[in-house]
């Protein structure tokens, strides 16, 4: 094996998983998957085993294997604009399948292969769906991370459409890495109710569901701490 052995690997708990959806749910929740759907599934976890054993390596820190994701949507991955105008006929732009096989997708999908590369180090994320604040204020997602930092720990925004290459008409354009919640509100709306139950990672928001945007982590800017 010429890579890294991801942490999601060494995991005990073991869960079947037999489609893209099975996988996808699986790793979100920090578990181990057993393949037994078939080649499709097998392959697309293995590319994604050889993304982030690129991405990771011993002594890597959280930050560092974050920054490392954002460098790759960076050089790597383009903006689907078929895809965003014509969302039907091209489905997987909006999944974290067209990211990993084809580089290429929508908002959606590089929050779900974020999310997804972050799962297999253990690192706690969720999606967060909003609206750019300029550009019409059009229908947006991107990734919350929980990360240690020296300069304290807590939720950080961070969003993969503003690190690939797009046109300018994206509001925040490169500027968008590990920010707190009112930095973040200068380029994105938060709308309510918007931390998807099913992205939820090790019970970190168990029993919000419904009960809007939890409190304590809008208000926790760690950056700014101490």
């Amino acid at each position: 094996m010429n890579r890294a052995v991801l942490p999601i690997e060494r995991r005990g708990a073991e869960v079947l998983v037999a489609n893209e959806e099975d996988l996808y749910a699986c790793l979100m929740r920090g578990f181990r998957p057993r393949i037994y759907g078939g080649r499709s599934v097998g392959m697309l976890y293995e590319k994604l085993l050889a993304l982030g054993g690129r991405l990771y390596g011993e002594g890597v820190s959280g930050y560092e294997y974050v920054r490392r994701i954002n460098n790759y949507f960076a050089t790597t991955v383009r903006y689907d604009y078929a895809a965003a105008h014509d969302a039907g006929a091209y489905p997987l732009s909006y999944d974290f399948v067209a990211p990993l096989l084809e580089n290429k997708c929508v908002c959606a999908g590089s929050a779900k292969l974020f999310g997804l590369l972050c799962a297999l180090v253990l690192i706690p994320s969720v999606i967060v769906i909003g609206r750019w604040r300029r550009g019409g204020g059009s229908l947006h997602a991107w990734n919350k991370v929980r990360l240690s930092l020296p300069q304290g720990e807590g939720w950080f925004n961070v969003d993969m459409t503003a690190a690939v290459p797009v046109s300018s008409c994206v509001p925040a354009r490169g500027r968008f890495f590990l920010v707190s919640d009112r930095e973040a509100e200068k380029t994105h709306i938060f709308l309510p109710n918007t931390l998807l139950p099913r992205y939820y990672r090790f019970n970190e928001y168990a029993g919000i569901c419904g009960a809007g945007y939890p409190e304590a982590d809008i208000e926790l800017d760690a950056w700014e701490k101490g």
